[in-house]
């Protein structure tokens, strides 16, 4: 029998993944380091369409009238089981208030949930008043499978460029960990200076 630690068993339990799904992705994220990765040839503006979910009465529902931003992506990986996440949330969602009222044809934050349910990511979404677009539940596979920037730590603030190519993240070169703040205070640099 396998010893396991009791952070490990506590992911296993929190995210519902069958054991063999968790330690791949654990051994994923220990043997591949998040790097700055080249350009994954998608277009992001043409991916995403139908991919976007909203709160709209208490619901999420798809959204129909999405404009792609002219420079950036902010993916923001999150859940609401993750303490860090929770913290981080204000920030980002006061960070969100002001710069896409200045900047909002520049960009638009895309919210990655790693809730194992769209009733979990939905009252994440509405206890946390979270307006951005979300990634809708059952777009998650196809969106992983089609564009590998996602990281096994959260949260994580995952900036692009509309062609895919990973501009900043709460991961440096080597793939240490810096925190979402790295990521979103490069966006705000770089819209600062448009």
């Amino acid at each position: 029998m396998r010893l396991y630690s009791f952070s490990f068993l506590f992911l296993l339990f929190l995210t519902g993944c069958s054991e063999e799904k968790l330690e791949e992705r654990v051994e994923v994220a220990r043997s591949e380091k998040f790097v700055i990765s080249p350009k994954v040839g998608i277009d992001l503006d043409s991916f995403l369409i139908d991919k976007l979910v909203k709160i709209e009465a208490n619901e999420f529902v798809p959204i129909t009238d999405f404009i792609a931003p002219e420079k950036y992506y902010a993916f923001y990986e999150t859940a609401s089981w993750c303490g860090a996440c929770k913290k981080f949330n204000s920030t980002l969602l006061s960070f969100y208030e002001v710069y896409h009222e200045l900047y909002g044809e520049k960009f638009e934050i895309v919210l990655i949930s790693y809730d194992q349910s769209e009733e979990l990511m939905r009252d994440y979404a509405l206890e946390n008043q979270i307006e951005f677009p979300h990634v809708g539940f059952s777009e998650r596979e196809s969106f992983a499978n089609n564009l590998p920037i996602l990281t096994a730590k959260l949260p994580n603030l995952i900036i692009t460029n509309s062609r895919g190519e990973v501009l900043k993240s709460a991961f440096n070169r080597t793939g240490k960990y810096h925190g979402p703040e790295v990521a979103m205070n490069y966006l705000k640099s770089q819209l600062e200076e448009q």
